[in-house]
């Protein structure tokens, strides 16, 4: 319900802080507001998500909106239920049962006649609270009496339109002068001026990156996040992931690296179950080897463990089968079941095992160091247009 109260701009900026990539929300601001007009977030609610990556919105940006709305939409729905049920069903059930409640006028009346003596005392301690809650409201309302004759109104001050006015431009002169001087400290401290951090990628290096997402998702955050990575590539789960798939390809990092810059860095995908975002039409789109997607399909199934859910489906079924009086079927799905877990069971273990190797062998053998602002010259990358 608080993302109503934003604006499309706020929001944006907001979604970009919590996915860590503050950067990109400029572009995307410009792309979504100034391009297309979208100031309010009632009106960005109704952008499907594949206009969104067709105006080059990262991907995962793209579906943290399609969740927040779709939660929005949830909270309304259960607004309005609440809201019918107060205002339309609960005055016509008591207007049906009269001004008092007959459940309750019959279980006052039971105590009653049970025990008088237990119905006499909580009628009259609700009796002294009412009488104690009446007093206080009554000592409020002549205070506030007392007050209202105590203040005159010539103490009251209220200043001009052109006061007001004044006051404000020097606090926000002052508000100004502050971020100018924290500015200039952290420009100080840091040794490298705004300037040199945005001009340290050449325009031969920009030109390599848009070749990498030259149109699409991530399309629109090309220029910042190139920028921001200064050439090398965040260190997250999916780049450890593309690392070890080109070691067992027996590729080249450099050859894997566009790939790896069009998933991770202009589309913001960095955990493992952010993959499950990329569909068949990104990696058509994207022009990926087919084995690098067969690849990473594997493991996105993988760690969904679907082989897991089966065996277990199948061990429940059999042993359903067993309590009806299938003995000789309920014995085939168990064994069935338990085949299907002992194989899902060894995979898992095998593919740890590759995980652990690799891990290790990047610990005796390191990666040389990221590489510097200048980058190498790579193919260009052939994206749909």
């Amino acid at each position: 319900m608080a993302a109503k109260r934003l604006s499309s701009a706020q929001l944006i900026r907001k979604l970009c802080h919590e996915l860590g990539h503050e950067e990109g929300a400029a572009p995307c601001v410009k792309r979504i507001v100034q391009e297309h007009w979208l100031e309010k977030v009632e009106h960005l609610r109704r952008v499907p998500k594949s206009r969104f990556e067709r105006w080059g919105i990262p991907l995962k940006l793209a579906d943290e909106l399609e969740d927040l709305f779709t939660e929005v939409d949830a909270d309304d729905q259960l607004h309005n239920m609440q809201a019918y049920v107060n205002y339309t069903v609960r005055p016509t059930l008591q207007q049906f049962a009269g001004s008092a409640n007959p459940f309750a006028n019959l279980k006052e009346d039971a105590e009653k006649r049970r025990n008088p003596k237990n119905w006499a005392a909580k009628k009259i301690q609700r009796n002294f609270r009412r009488r104690k809650e009446e007093e206080k409201r009554m000592e409020t309302e002549r205070l506030e009496q007392a007050l209202l004759v105590m203040v005159d109104s010539k103490e009251v001050s209220v200043m001009s339109d052109d006061k007001s006015q004044e006051l404000r431009e020097k606090r926000a002169l002052e508000k100004i002068r502050r971020a100018v001087r924290r500015w200039k400290a952290r420009k100080k401290t840091s040794g490298l001026s705004i300037r040199a951090s945005f001009t340290s990628i050449h325009v031969e290096d920009l030109t390599d990156y848009y070749n990498m997402c030259p149109a699409g998702a991530g399309s629109a955050v090309v220029a910042v996040e190139a920028r921001q990575c200064m050439g090398a590539l965040k260190d997250c789960e999916v780049t450890t992931l593309l690392k070890r798939f080109a070691k067992k390809m027996q590729r080249e990092w450099e050859d894997i690296m566009p790939y790896a810059h069009r998933i991770v860095t202009f589309n913001w995908i960095e955990k493992m179950q952010d993959l499950d975002l990329i569909e068949d039409r990104h990696w058509d789109e994207w022009d990926f080897p087919e084995l690098l997607v067969v690849l990473i399909k594997a493991e996105v199934e993988a760690n969904g463990r679907p082989g897991m859910k089966a065996a277990a489906c199948s061990c429940f079924t059999g042993t359903a089968s067993c309590c009806i009086g299938d003995c000789v079927g309920a014995c085939c799905d168990a064994i069935s079941g338990w085949w299907s877990y002992s194989d899902e069971k060894e995979k898992q273990k095998a593919r740890e095992d590759e995980r652990r190797r690799f891990e290790k062998e990047e610990e005796e053998e390191p990666l040389p160091p990221p590489a510097p602002a200048k980058l190498k010259a790579r193919p260009q990358f052939q994206g749909k247009r």
